[in-house]
């Protein structure tokens, strides 16, 4: 193996050359492919010429408008729903795609400059020949780049360096800009409706033309009412809605609304007295109807007194009791008198006389009224809400010459019994109005009108009272004997049931939950008869239209996310530019990654010393180089430079 020793002394101070054929272990150089006689072309100016970085500026444009194209894609669909592209292409891919067009037009200008920064390197002064070898791998990937970064070659070296690391994470943090969300979108193909009554009434030019199913489904209504729970609420008639979410703005619909008044704590023994009366004469004329009752009655005959008995009543009176406002009284429907005995009363069967002293009275009163409401489904749920209503004179605009109660209104009976109604009420109708929520009737026009035909109203009203009608008889214990339905399956047992709690129980709720349980059933009723005539009376002016709400997928950009992308193209521009700077200062002919150029620029001599040093191994290679110190000096070769070797001392 050759060694130090051999080498002759250097023609200049600190340069050594080695002959051909000195060292045996070292090949001779292949024979030159120019004659003797015939230099080797020297390097063209145009190789100095920044003209020849016109492929890494180029690759730049397309980085940066790629750049640009992520930039206005992004800003393109921000807050908007994701677009649906042919071929099944997402918004993802696109920008992925865009996103390593970028990164590779910016790796390209780093790759090139950092092979060519390997020879700028060498052109100042003598370094360690494994810089060369550093400075190669850097241009390669990111381990090279690593290793330089941290022996710190340089600024201009481990500023491409890191930008060549930072490209690990071009795609993910470009992708991180990119978030959805799911928000729920106008559906513009699909309708929600929900049904509203805008006007009743079944008058059509001759008479009222009633339905088949139209009794039964008032009646359904009154007792699905009257026997729903006092603690439970009727629901609402369910909208159309076709998705999992709908909205409606807040909508008026004709309707009915019930007060209940406590007439014994009002203390007007006037009244009082009056109702004692009717309610006795009804009781007697229930007694004797009912067969069940005279029945149980004859049972006990033996000394002519019935036992003693509680009693429920319901019942209409032939005037008002004027305990609501005057003006209330021309949009009420039914007026009911509920009497009831917590104490046990005696009839004399020979007399007919009845302590009347215990009983108590409540009325109960169904008017038509306004209502607004607010309805929505929410994850398929409907849900709707009273949000106000308008009862009283206040919602009469245009109230009924005979007023709406048929057992207040004599000239209606007369009409009714003589066929001339047609000729008395034929065509005519009571308006309604309706306030926005907080709006002031007196002062205020009403936002919509409602109409309700006279006739149409009598008649339902009479219907509405025969119905509710009723009267409970209960045995000492409560139990049920029978009522005027014959059977006790008259409203009267609900009312019995919201008064004194539970049948077949002695003890009676306080007086404070009697009341809310009646007025909880008095709700239900008119909660229930609304419902019917949203849904089977919807009158004129139709249904409310809605919103219906989908789910939709809306890109959302959170554009820090770019900050390295844009970041690693500026770098990349700053980085070829002082490299472009740097070569033309230190008169370096433009190489970049040429490998033939590097074969030219590995003088012979510096190939011998290698092997001179040891550089039998690719160990020994690494190890000779960091040995040896070269500096890129011109010549004739076909580049104009060659790296000369300094060998360390």
């Amino acid at each position: 193996m050759a060694t130090y020793s051999a080498l002759k002394q250097p023609q200049s101070p600190g340069v050594y050359q080695v002959s051909p054929g000195q060292y045996p272990d070292t090949p001779h150089e292949p024979a030159s492919p120019f004659p003797h006689d015939v230099k080797p072309p020297a390097s063209s100016s145009a190789h100095r010429s920044v003209f020849w970085w016109y492929t890494e500026f180029a690759w730049l444009l397309i980085g940066f408008l790629g750049l640009a194209g992520v930039l206005a894609v992004l800003g393109m669909y921000d807050k908007k729903p994701t677009p649906r592209w042919p071929l099944g292409i997402t918004i993802n891919s696109l920008i992925a795609l865009l996103t390593s067009l970028s990164r590779l037009a910016f790796m390209v200008p780093l790759v090139q400059g950092m092979s060519q920064l390997k020879w700028v390197w060498f052109s100042s002064k003598p370094r360690s020949l494994s810089d060369f070898q550093l400075y190669d791998e850097a241009s390669r990937g990111p381990w090279g780049g690593l290793k330089i970064l941290f022996k710190l070659k340089g600024y201009l070296g481990s500023l491409a360096a890191l930008v060549t690391l930072s490209g690990i994470l071009t795609s993910t943090m470009t992708q991180q800009a990119l978030q959805f969300q799911t928000t729920l979108a106008v559906s513009r193909n699909q309708t929600a409706q929900v049904q509203r009554c805008s006007n009743f009434d079944l008058y059509d030019g001759q008479g009222i033309k009633i339905g088949g199913g139209d009794q039964i489904h008032l009646k359904q209504a009154i007792f699905n009412g009257a026997f729903t729970a006092p603690n439970e609420t009727i629901t609402h008639i369910a909208p159309d809605c076709p998705a999992a979410e709908c909205t409606w703005p807040i909508y008026h619909s004709l309707a009915v609304c019930t007060e209940i008044v406590n007439l014994t704590a009002q203390g007007n023994e006037t009244l009082l007295a009056g109702l004692r009366n009717h309610t006795a004469t009804t009781l007697t004329a229930a007694t004797n109807a009912t067969l069940a009752m005279r029945q149980y009655q004859q049972s006990y005959s033996g000394n002519g007194i019935v036992p003693a008995q509680f009693q429920v009543m319901i019942q209409g009176l032939p005037n008002p009791t004027y305990t609501f406002d005057v003006d209330a009284n021309n949009v009420i429907i039914s007026d009911l008198i509920i009497a009831y005995s917590e104490t046990m009363l005696r009839v004399d069967n020979r007399t007919g006389s009845v302590d009347m002293s215990g009983f108590r009275f409540l009325e109960l009163a169904l008017s038509w009224c306004t209502k607004s409401f607010a309805t929505e489904v929410k994850d398929g749920k409907p849900v709707t809400r009273e949000v106000s209503s308008t009862i009283g004179g206040s919602a009469a605009t245009k109230p009924s010459p005979l007023g709406l109660n048929w057992a207040w209104s004599p000239m209606f009976q007369l009409c009714y019994g003589t066929n001339t109604c047609n000729k008395l009420v034929g065509g005519q109708s009571a308006t309604f109005g309706a306030w926005p929520p907080g709006g002031d009737p007196e002062a205020q026009e009403p936002a919509e009108t409602f109409d309700v035909g006279i006739w149409t109203a009598l008649v339902t009203s009479a219907y509405l009272t025969s119905t509710l009608q009723d009267v409970l008889f209960l045995d000492q214990y409560r139990g049920v004997l029978g009522s005027a339905s014959g059977t006790g399956a008259g409203a009267s047992t609900a009312f019995g049931v919201a008064l004194f709690g539970n049948l077949l129980d002695t003890s009676s709720p306080p007086p404070e939950t009697q009341m809310s349980n009646l007025r909880g059933i008095g709700d239900s009723i008119a909660s229930s008869v609304t419902n019917l005539l949203r849904k089977n009376f919807a009158g004129s002016k139709g249904a409310i239209d809605g919103t219906v709400l989908v789910p939709q997928t809306t890109v959302r950009v959170e554009w820090r996310w770019l900050g390295l992308l844009a970041t690693q193209m500026f770098l990349s521009l700053l980085f070829l530019a002082v490299t472009v700077a740097q070569t033309k200062a230190a008169g370096v002919p433009i190489v970049k990654e040429d490998s033939l150029a590097t074969l030219c620029g590995l003088s012979p001599e510096t190939r011998a010393l290698l092997l001179a040093a040891g550089a039998d191994t690719k160990d020994g290679v690494q190890d000779a180089a960091t040995k040896l110190k070269a500096k890129l000096e011109p010549d004739g070769s076909a580049i104009g430079m060659r790296l000369t070797v300094h060998p360390s001392h």
